[in-house]
Order: C-alpha cells, then structure tokens, then sequence
C-alpha cells in the first residue's frame, strides 16, 4: 500500500489581477492560503458569473480541482478532471496534458482506483518524464497493485532528481520492505528520519520497515511517535497494528486495523487485514 505524504502540487494560473472580493481573483489567493472551501466557493462563482475562453475556463476548473483534492474530496476532482480534459479535447484534439492526467492520476489513487491511475500518470510521464510528482504517484500505485519491484524503480526516479526527498525514500523503503530486502528499506527509512527526524512519514517508515523485518518490539516505539505526530494518518494507524499484532496483542491490533480501515477505506492492504481480523 501506499506509505508515501504527496504535497498537493497546486498547478495553476490566476484568472488576473482582480481584488479579492472578485471571486476570480479570490480563488487562487483562498488557494494559496490553504482556505480550501473558500477556494472551491470562489471558483465556482467564477466560472458561473462570467463567459470564459476554454483556456481560461481549463485553468479555473485545476483550481477548483485542487481545492477540491485539498479538501479530501478526490470523487468531485475526478468529475472536475473529466471537464478539464473534455474542454482539451474539443478544442485541440489532445487529451494527454501531462500536468491534468498526473493530477487525475492523484484522485483515481485516492480513491482505490491504482491500476486507472497508472495509466494516466504513464500518459503524463512519457509527455514529461522528469516529474517528480508523477514518479512518486507511480511508485504509490505500484505499491498498491503489489507491484514492489516497479514502484521501487519509480521512487529511485525520484531520487535520482531528488535524493532527499522523503517520500521516495520512505516509499522505496515500503518497496524494499515487499521485496524482502530488510537491509536496504532499513538503510532508506533511516535516513528519511535522519533527514526530518520529527516526520510522521519518516517515522512511519521506519516503523513499517522495522516490523516488516520482524522486529515489532524495536518498531513499537517508533510507531507510537510516528502515530502521535499524525493521529488521523491510516497508513501509520495500520502500521502501529501490525506491530501489535506481531507481539500478540491481538485485541489491540483489532481496534486498531478497524480504526485504519475507517480513515482509509481505499487502501487494498489495510482492508485485507480489516477483514482477516474480523474473522473469528
């Protein structure tokens, strides 16, 4: 499954100098001020306040896709997504801008969709092969699809381009991790904490890497700090249950697998261990 924290890349261009109660000009600066429902408002009053060129219209539509994925809402992004790449379409006969389908790439992973988001980000990456974004969102789709090998290729992308970058390195770690080769997801965890010791992705990589070696009770507390510092994390909520679980404590682990499927539902791997652990 994915262990990989994405940086909601923000690919957009301002509708102009407007004041900000002009709601073209209020979404991007809502945007760039993390008010993300204020962004959505604002794009959507300018989209429907005004006549747009299909350009103008193609970039207010990434905005609102972006406020919208900010905002957890992947399914409305995927609807906002089919827009942007209809206006593509119709207007230039291309639908493969590598910046949209990247994007959309994003939506369809977060919502359990991996093996649809490979193929948009491989139409993204081969208009754009140095996108670190677009690596990172192959190797997490590869994670999820059980296909380590591949996504450890895609992160070692990512960090030929970026070598600390934390979330290939925790994301080769996980691949490193399925692959059984202990030592090196050992090696890459730890030195996305030695990078950003404070890190909940960091930590959790380490925490994974630790108990994927079989290694629970030097994983535990690691786990726990890396829980801490993001309570509401699924990815990390699994990791801490399948520490416990290795130790034996089995009711504990429960809880705590049913808590991750809640907070993701789409991840393949936490469901399949939600649903073993139901069984009596």
């Amino acid at each position: 499954m994915p262990r990989v924290s994405f940086a909601l890349l923000l690919v957009l261009a301002a509708c102009g100098p407007a004041a900000v109660e002009d709601p073209c000009g209020a979404g991007p600066a809502h945007l760039q001020n993390t008010r993300y429902a204020e962004a959505e408002t604002a794009f959507e009053a300018c989209l429907a306040g005004r006549g747009h060129d299909w350009e103008s219209e193609a970039e207010l539509r990434m905005g609102l896709a972006a406020a919208q994925m900010a905002q957890e809402r992947p399914e409305a992004a995927l609807e906002t997504y089919a827009q942007i790449l209809a206006l593509m379409e119709a207007h230039t006969g291309d639908s493969g801008h590598p910046v949209v389908r990247r994007n959309r790439a994003m939506a369809l992973l977060r919502l359990g969709r991996p093996e649809a988001a490979l193929d948009d980000v491989e139409i993204a990456l081969a208009r754009s092969p140095r996108d670190p974004l677009a690596r990172m969102i192959a190797g997490a789709a590869h994670l999820e699809t059980g296909e380590a090998a591949a996504a450890a290729a895609a992160f070692d992308a990512v960090l030929a381009l970026a070598p600390d970058d934390i979330g290939a390195l925790s994301g080769r770690s996980a691949a490193f991790a399925e692959l059984g080769r202990h030592d090196e997801s050992l090696a890459d965890a730890l030195e996305a904490v030695s990078i950003a010791p404070e890190d909940a992705s960091a930590l959790n990589a380490l925490c994974w890497s630790l108990v994927k070696a079989g290694r629970a009770g030097d994983a535990l507390p690691t786990c726990d700090a890396a829980l801490e510092a993001r309570p509401d994390s699924g990815p990390i909520t699994h990791s801490r249950a399948a520490a416990l679980e290795q130790l034996g404590r089995i009711d504990e682990a429960r809880d705590l697998y049913a808590r991750a499927h809640a907070l993701e539902p789409a991840s393949r791997e936490i469901a399949a261990d939600y649903n073993r652990t139901r069984q009596p």
